[in-house]
């Protein structure tokens, strides 16, 4: 059986492929939602101004298997949550 994502963008959508395609080449392989779930926590960590070296180590924190996060805390941990609910509070 053949699934289908739906995507917002047919251009995003290409991209994400490309990224894709671009891990296979390497020896990794990804599915859709994984390269997508990542682009959105690197995406985040940028946005909160979190250095790439953290953001590496927190993403197995972060993204499991489940997609679901963790229940571990440590001090980046709290940062990154401190920092995405100050810049989301303005918007309320």
């Amino acid at each position: 059986m053949s699934r289908r994502t739906v995507t917002i963008d047919q251009k995003l959508d290409q991209i994400i492929n490309i990224v894709r395609g671009a891990f296979l080449l390497v020896g990794q392989e990804y599915n859709y939602t994984e390269v997508v779930n990542h682009a959105i926590f690197y995406g985040i960590c940028y946005w909160l101004g979190i250095d790439r070296e953290n953001a590496v180590k927190l993403a197995p924190q972060f993204l499991t298997t489940n997609f679901k996060i963790e229940g571990v805390i440590d001090e980046q941990t709290d940062k990154l949550k401190e920092g995405l609910l100050s810049k989301l509070h303005p918007l309320k």
